[in-house]
C-alpha cells in the first residue's frame, strides 16, 4: 500500500520563519511600531487559514492516515519554533517597542505556533502524540517562558493568603522544570503542556482574588490535575493531622472529620490522563489508601478486643510462627484480600485477628494497629520477599504434582 502524500498546510508561516526573516536580518532591518499591527492580523488570518486547512482536508484520509497527517503537523510546529532559535531566543514575554525588529517578529511567530500547537492539541486529541520527544531547543524556550514569570506567579499566590509553604509545594516543578529543563520521568509534550496550564489555571485563581477559600480552591485544582508530587501528598496528610489533633480526644469528632475529607475527595472530578509525574501512583489513589487507614484505625480501637476461644490440646496464647516480618506478614495479607483469597469484607477484624494467631521473626509488636499501619507501607524489597515465598510455594506444588502423576 502506497503512503499517501499528505498536503502540508504551514508551508506560508513555514516561508515566513526560514525565508522571510532571513532577509529581514541580513537588510538589518527595524519595524516601524505602526507595522506591528498588520503583521500581527496577517498573522493571526494566517494561523485561522491553516486551522481551516486543516478541518478540510483531514476529511479525506482514512483514520490511520489522520493520525499521521496530524503528528506530521504536530511535530512540524515543534521543529518551527525550533527554528525561531536561529534568530535568538524569542523573547517569551512581549517584547517592547525598543527591542530589535527581529524579536519583536519571532515573539509574535512563536505565539501563533503556540496557538496552532494547543488547537491541534485540543481538536484532534485522539491523534495526537502526548509522548512525542521535544528538542532541547524547544526545552529551552519553554522553561524560559516559564521562568521569568515564577517570580510574579509566587508573589501573586502569597497575595491572595496562599501559605508559603503550599505556595512553594505548588511552584517547586515549575522551577525544576526551569531550572533543569526536565521532568523527573523525561521530556514528552504531555509534561510541559501539563506544567502550562496549570500555569494557566492558578493565573485564573490568582485573577479571582482572594475571594472564599482559596485554600481550599487550590487544593481541589491539585486534586483534579492529578498534582501527585511526594511533598504535596504529605503536605495534604500533614494538614489533616493538624484538623484531626483539634479533636483529638473524641473519637467520634475525628471520624467526621476524616470521612468530611474522603467524601470530597471522591466528590473531585480527576481530569482523566492528567498526571504531574507518570512514574507515581494517582494522588487520588494515595491520599484514599491513607484516609482508609486512618478511618479503619479509629473504628478498630472503638471495638473491643478480640476473644479467641480455647482449642482443646492447644496452649493459651499459642500463635503461629511465620517466617516473615510483620510488614511482609501485612503485605501478604493486602495480597490475599486484593487476589479475593480473603473473602471478609472488614480489614480491621482481619488485621486484628491476625495480630492474635500469627507472630512473625523479629521482635515487633503485633498489635493490631501495628498490622493496620504496615498494611499500607509497601515497597519493593517487601513486594520481593513476599513473592520468594508465593514463588516456593508454588514451586512445591508444582514437584508434588509431578510425584503424584498429576492426580
Amino acid at each position: 500500500m502506497s503512503t499517501p502524500k499528505f498536503k502540508y498546510e504551514l508551508q506560508e508561516l513555514e516561508n515566513i520563519i526560514v525565508i522571510d526573516l532571513a532577509t529581514f536580518v541580513e537588510d538589518e532591518s527595524r519595524v516601524d511600531d505602526w507595522l506591528i499591527d498588520d503583521f500581527k492580523d496577517a498573522l493571526r488570518r494566517k494561523v485561522e487559514k491553516v486551522k481551516m486547512n486543516m478541518q478540510h482536508s483531514i476529511i479525506y484520509y482514512k483514520d490511520d492516515e489522520r493520525e499521521t497527517y496530524i503528528q506530521e503537523h504536530q511535530q512540524a510546529i515543534i521543529r518551527l519554533t525550533v527554528y525561531l532559535n536561529t534568530y535568538g531566543v524569542p523573547n517569551p514575554a512581549p517584547p517592547s517597542i525598543n527591542n530589535s525588529g527581529i524579536e519583536l517578529l519571532s515573539h509574535y511567530l512563536l505565539v501563533a505556533l503556540e496557538d496552532l500547537l494547543s488547537y491541534v492539541e485540543t481538536r484532534y486529541a485522539k491523534y495526537f502524540d502526548p509522548d512525542t520527544w521535544l528538542p532541547q531547543n524547544y526545552l529551552s524556550l519553554t522553561a524560559a517562558g516559564l521562568h521569568t514569570e515564577l517570580d510574579n506567579l509566587h508573589l501573586s499566590l502569597l497575595a491572595i493568603g496562599v501559605e508559603r509553604e503550599f505556595a512553594n509545594i505548588i511552584l517547586q516543578p515549575f522551577w525544576k522544570f526551569a531550572v533543569t529543563q526536565s521532568m523527573s520521568t523525561g521530556t514528552t509534550y504531555s509534561q510541559t503542556s501539563y506544567l502550562k496550564h496549570l500555569k494557566l489555571e492558578l493565573e485564573k485563581v490568582i485573577k479571582a482574588g482572594a475571594t472564599g477559600n482559596v485554600s481550599k480552591t487550590l487544593h481541589t485544582l491539585l486534586n483534579g490535575l492529578n498534582f501527585n508530587s511526594p511533598e504535596y501528598f504529605t503536605y495534604c496528610t500533614k494538614f489533616i493531622q493538624q484538623e484531626l489533633k483539634k479533636v483529638d480526644d473524641n473519637d467520634s469528632d475525628q471520624l467526621y472529620v476524616l470521612s468530611r475529607f474522603y467524601k470530597y475527595l471522591h466528590q473531585v472530578p480527576v481530569q482523566l490522563g492528567a498526571a504531574l509525574d507518570t512514574s507515581r501512583p494517582a494522588l487520588f489513589g494515595l491520599l484514599a489508601d491513607w484516609l482508609r487507614a486512618e478511618l479503619e484505625y479509629i473504628e478498630m480501637n472503638n471495638l473491643g478486643p478480640i476473644t479467641v476461644p480455647s482449642v482443646q490440646g492447644v496452649t493459651a496464647g499459642f500463635k503461629i510462627l511465620m517466617a516473615m516480618t510483620i510488614t511482609q506478614l501485612s503485605y501478604f495479607i493486602h495480597v490475599l484480600f486484593q487476589t479475593g483469597a480473603i473473602l471478609n469484607k472488614n480489614k480491621s477484624m482481619v488485621t486484628r485477628f491476625a495480630a492474635v494467631i500469627f507472630q512473625p521473626t523479629t521482635q515487633e509488636s503485633m498489635a493490631g494497629s501495628n498490622v493496620r499501619k504496615k498494611l499500607y507501607e509497601k515497597n519493593d524489597s517487601v513486594r520481593q520477599a513476599v513473592r520468594a515465598i508465593l514463588v516456593k510455594c508454588i514451586a512445591y506444588i508444582d514437584a508434588d504434582t509431578g510425584e503424584s502423576g498429576g492426580c
